[in-house]
């Protein structure tokens, strides 16, 4: 068995497509909140959006993981597989009630903690219907991933994210934000009801092997592997959120913005890989069920090498650029400060490292490494953290991301017994990445403000990259690429 087949790199492309539309749902829609109604509709709108997003983890008890790593690795088990599917949908379809009801009943007092106001106790429903909503929705995609139809998985994914939120905007004007929100959560209900119809038929048709005390069981193995991964987006959360508030009580607002531009630089790599993660998690839960095979090993080395290289060129020419592309995207000639974010778009590799093998750790072991791998990165952040110096701050930030990216190459070749590649490779892509970077500078001390020129240029620069990287892994591997 191998990752990288053609059927891999076929659906790798239409997760992209979806993504592409669920983010540009993502920006749409706060932009005709603007547009329709004023800044402070806006402010509201993306807090409830924020806040209902950050519940879904909680919300569904680590279960749409664990549905996308237990059901490839029991494939062929129709019992199992109904079992496990049945007993997520249900606790999750229990949790996000409880939760609506329980914010509803003290709207009041939420509202205040929430929002700042008891007076905002009109936006506790909505966010809480929205967030239940999104709890279901993450749950029937695990469902989708887990049962390998990627197709069903992101068409969910394109109509949730990408066009309710634009249709439920466009109709604020007339019914309010608050009714628009609202609309957004039941849009979005409606939807997962609908994508859930079909996995709901094959489960209750599944008759094999229902027998028994399977409830109690059943719930045991997905709260057990589940339960342990929450922790970890608590985790993440805090490591790429707690910076630029610490930064504000002793820093510069400037200096508060650019450490936050250069996190939000991290997050867009960590978007582009996620497909990626999307489609290994239940890979390879189902090469691990039939048996993992040489293949699979080589594939994977050949993932970590391929994006450690990639997201080392890509930070280095965006470090190199930094002064230009800020220029462009805060439209803003000053860019004071730029020294945080460049020293935090430097850490891309290790950082997203860690992104790229999250998913592969999950998908081998029950046990949450990634949890425990984040909790110590998180420590090394805090330490810096704690000197309540800008300099002690990056520094604690860097060297938990350093963590990040190391302890996970470890925990993936314990799993995995990969081997990285040959030493010759890595300092040949390396040596590739750097050599560009004083033609880059010299570029745009010639071009600033071309940005058409610039742009030509790191477009011949990546096909040269991947022309080169290939055939350096060709020299190596003697087969290339996987077909």
């Amino acid at each position: 068995m191998r990752i990288f087949s053609r059927s891999f790199w076929k659906t790798l492309a239409w997760t992209y497509a979806a993504q592409v539309a669920a983010s540009a749902g993502v920006f749409l829609a706060p932009a005709i909140v603007a547009r329709l109604g004023n800044m402070e509709d806006l402010g509201r709108y993306l807090l409830v959006q924020r806040l209902a997003s950050s519940c879904v983890a909680p919300l569904t008890l680590g279960l749409a993981v664990a549905l996308g790593r237990l059901l490839p690795l029991n494939k062929g088990k129709p019992g199992m597989e109904a079992r496990w599917s049945l007993v997520s949908f249900a606790i999750v379809g229990l949790v996000a009630t409880l939760f609506m009801v329980a914010l509803w009943v003290q709207r009041t007092f939420y509202a205040g903690i929430l929002f700042g106001t008891s007076a905002a106790s009109t936006l506790v429903f909505p966010f809480a219907l929205l967030a239940s909503a999104n709890a279901l929705q993450a749950v029937v995609y695990g469902y989708y991933r887990g049962c390998l139809r990627i197709g069903w998985a992101n068409c969910l994914q394109a109509v949730t994210v990408g066009v309710v939120p634009v249709v439920a905007m466009l109709q604020m004007k007339r019914i309010g934000l608050i009714s628009a929100i609202m609309l957004m959560g039941y849009m979005t209900s409606a939807i997962v009801v609908l994508f859930a119809s079909p996995a709901l038929r094959a489960i209750f048709r599944t008759t094999e092997d229902r027998g028994g005390p399977w409830l109690q069981d059943a719930s045991k193995v997905l709260l057990s592997y589940g339960l342990g991964r929450v922790p970890g987006f608590i985790f993440v959360g805090l490591l790429l959120a707690t910076g630029p508030v610490w930064l504000a009580h002793y820093g510069s607002m400037t200096d508060v913005a650019m450490y936050a531009l250069g996190l939000s630089a991290l997050r867009m790599g960590a978007a582009f890989f996620a497909p990626v993660g999307i489609l290994t998690l239940p890979l390879l839960a189902s090469a691990f069920g039939t048996g993992l095979s040489r293949g699979v090993r080589d594939d994977l080395s050949l993932l970590l090498r391929f994006s450690v290289i990639m997201t080392l060129l890509g930070s280095l020419q965006v470090a190199t650029l930094s002064r230009t592309l800020l220029q462009v995207w805060l439209g803003s000639t000053s860019v004071e400060g730029r020294g945080f974010f460049v020293l935090l778009v430097l850490a891309a590799p290790t950082y997203l490292t860690f992104e790229i093998l999250r998913d592969p750790i999950d998908a081998a072991s029950a046990f949450p490494y990634n949890t425990f791998i984040l909790g110590l990165a998180l420590c090394a952040f805090a330490v810096g953290a704690v000197t309540r110096t800008s300099a002690g701050l990056v520094i604690g930030q860097l060297a938990g991301f350093l963590l990040l990216g190391g302890a996970s190459v470890a925990v993936a070749r314990r799993l995995y017994q990969f081997t990285p590649g040959k030493l010759r490779s890595w300092l040949d892509g390396i040596l590739f990445c750097v050599l560009p970077v004083p033609f880059t500078w010299l570029m745009q001390r010639q071009f600033e403000g071309r940005l058409a020129i610039l742009a030509v240029f790191e477009l011949l620069l990546l096909a040269a990259f991947l022309m080169f990287i290939g055939r350096v892994w060709k020299r190596d591997s003697g087969s290339g690429v996987p077909p």
